[in-house]
Parts: C-alpha cells; sequence; structure tokens
C-alpha cells in the first residue's frame, strides 16, 4: 500500500535523525510491524534526487537554513527549511514547499522563480542562487498508526556522486511526527532505540550539511 500522509496544520517539521553503520539495520527496520502500541498501516520507497541550492556566499548555511529541490520521479518538490530548535535529540525546523512544473524548475535555475520557499529565502537574502550539489537518496518510509496518532519512519540510503565517483555514502533513520502527540513522539523514538539497543547514533547532521561539507572536501 503506498504512503500518502502528509503534515497537516504547522508549517513546523519535528524530526529525530539518527546515523546507522550498515544497510543491515535498515533492512531489518523495513520489516517491523509494530512499535510499542504503534502498527505499521503503510510502505513505500523512493529514488530521491535532491539539489541543494544556496548564494555564493553560502548565506543560507549561515542561517542555519536550506534550499532544495527534490526530484521524484517526474514529480518535483521546493522545500525551504529552517531550525528553530533543537533539544532532547529532537529537531523543530520551519518548512515551506511547493511542487514545480519542469519549466518552473527552469526559471529556477535563471532566479525568475517565485514561490513560497523562494519569498521565505529572500527573508534571509536576496543575492543570487546557485545549485551546489545533488544527492541521492533511496527511502524507504513506513507509516506508523496509534489512533489519530501518526509518525513517519524513513530508512535512507544516502549517497554523495560527482561525475561517476562516489566521494560519500551514509545511512539514516528518521523518526518524523505528523500527527502525534509529543509523548506518544518520543514514545516511538524509545520503543525504536529498544528495538536496536546501542546500533542508533543520534545526529543533529542533516542531509544538507553533510553533502556540503563533502562538497567543500572536493572542490
Amino acid at each position: 500500500m503506498p504512503l500518502a500522509v502528509r503534515r497537516v496544520g504547522s508549517n513546523q517539521e519535528v524530526e529525530a535523525k539518527f546515523l546507522v553503520r550498515e544497510a543491515g539495520l535498515l533492512r531489518r527496520a523495513a520489516a517491523l510491524r509494530s512499535l510499542d502500541g504503534f502498527r505499521v498501516t503503510a510502505r513505500s520507497r523512493e529514488r530521491q534526487a535532491n539539489s541543494y541550492w544556496d548564494t555564493p556566499t553560502f548565506d543560507l548555511r549561515r542561517a542555519k537554513a536550506v534550499l532544495k529541490l527534490r526530484r521524484v520521479g517526474r514529480r518535483f518538490e521546493l522545500s525551504f527549511k529552517k531550525e528553530i530548535s533543537h533539544a532532547g535529540g529532537v529537531s523543530r525546523r520551519l518548512e515551506v514547499s511547493a511542487r514545480l512544473t519542469k519549466e518552473k524548475v527552469r526559471r529556477l535555475g535563471r532566479g525568475k522563480l517565485k514561490a513560497k520557499p523562494i519569498h521565505e529565502t529572500c527573508r534571509i537574502t536576496r543575492k543570487p542562487l546557485v545549485k551546489l550539489f545533488t544527492l541521492y537518496t533511496d527511502r524507504q518510509k513506513l507509516l506508523l498508526v496509534s489512533g489519530d496518532h501518526r509518525v513517519e519512519l524513513a530508512l535512507d540510503r544516502v549517497t554523495f556522486r560527482r561525475g561517476g565517483r562516489i566521494l560519500g555514502r551514509r545511512f539514516e533513520v528518521e523518526v518524523e511526527n505528523l500527527t502525534a502527540s509529543d509523548r506518544l513522539f518520543r514514545t516511538a523514538i524509545r520503543a525504536l532505540r529498544r528495538c536496536f539497543p546501542g546500533r542508533l547514533e543520534s545526529s543533529r547532521v542533516w542531509k544538507g550539511e553533510y553533502g556540503f561539507r563533502l562538497w567543500k572536501r572536493s572542490h
């Protein structure tokens, strides 16, 4: 069954991120059927190409913000995210997204696109935007449901390529709060940790920062 649920209400993204050392853990996590009161009601898989944009002087990165263009098949989505807080291993970020047509993607490259994510970017800088790098993510998603409380588990294999060379690869687990209470969301995180004791390394380094460090190192 395809996973179609998205966040509702607030434009805040609330998630905990973990790094894992081997892909085998992702395969075991993908086989979960339940998690401490939550049951898996939907599964999906997608392959993403995520292009990250900033000014030549990296104004967005300094403001702890990111502008990202995601392609999945023939679909394009532009997202602006900015960190609000990080506490207890959970990050809260403002998130503003918009679906784009191919023509709007071309307009983004020419600096002529008007969209909500661009509007939020302009609150930080009005300098020209350039594409820095692209990360490729093979993502499996599980929807966890307990009554009206919903949590998404994303299992990511992230690759940084330049030309035909792979310059970096890492494995991540993201736990995102869609509609759950804070108490049940943290209950799900603790339950996941118990399933894989000592195997989940809490991380504040989001994909864009990981890619930026590899990109700078490769120049």
